[in-house]
């Protein structure tokens, strides 16, 4: 059974090697613009995106069977930005769930979640905490091989992907970020 995973963040790399231990059918793959050369050479079992910065197109996640990770408790948290929206609605831990993937950004059915993760401190120290659990999650799926359940559609909560800048600001301050957000109107209900 072959595996590949994808992420461009250190701590994704590290879930990767604890999961993959000293098997060599696992794969790490870290640019985008190679994923789809990977899985057709290895026609992998189970694609995993730990981090990916781009959509994963159709022709990946339906050939595929492609899992997400996510730092919410989907459907709640569905959209981008998930640890500095989590922060600004004042949660100080998360769960960290897997989904299948699909056209719908965070809306294929879940495999399950783990946590709690402490939100506190910086991104990276809250995104190395990440590790342990994605891992953990990724070895359980490649062993049971889960079925997925689908999400219930009237709970879901979208959040709104900050822009690069907004995500600069935020950390650089997250007190402020946090303080201002609160006079402003709470979440979208799709």
């Amino acid at each position: 059974m072959s595996v590949v995973c994808c992420s461009t963040e250190l701590w994704g790399a590290r879930a990767y090697e604890s999961a993959r231990g000293r098997r060599d059918d696992w794969t790490l793959v870290t640019k985008p613009g190679e994923l789809e050369k990977a899985c057709a050479d290895i026609d992998p079992t189970w694609v995993f995106f730990l981090h990916w910065p781009t959509k994963v197109k159709e022709n990946v996640h339906g050939r595929w069977r492609c899992v997400g990770f996510h730092g919410t408790p989907l459907p709640y948290g569905r959209g981008g930005s998930p640890i500095e929206n989590m922060l600004l609605r004042g949660h100080e831990a998360t769960v960290i769930t897997a989904y299948a993937m699909t056209d719908v950004a965070e809306g294929g059915p879940l495999y399950g979640d783990v946590g709690p993760v402490g939100l506190g401190g910086t991104r990276d120290e809250i995104l190395a905490r990440f590790s342990d659990p994605v891992s953990e999650m990724m070895k359980y799926i490649v062993r049971e091989t889960p079925t997925p359940k689908p999400q219930d559609e009237t709970k879901v909560v979208l959040f709104e992907r900050l822009s690069p800048e907004a995500t600069d600001k935020f950390w650089a301050d997250p007190a402020s970020a946090i303080a201002k957000y609160n006079e402003k109107p709470k979440e979208k209900i799709a």
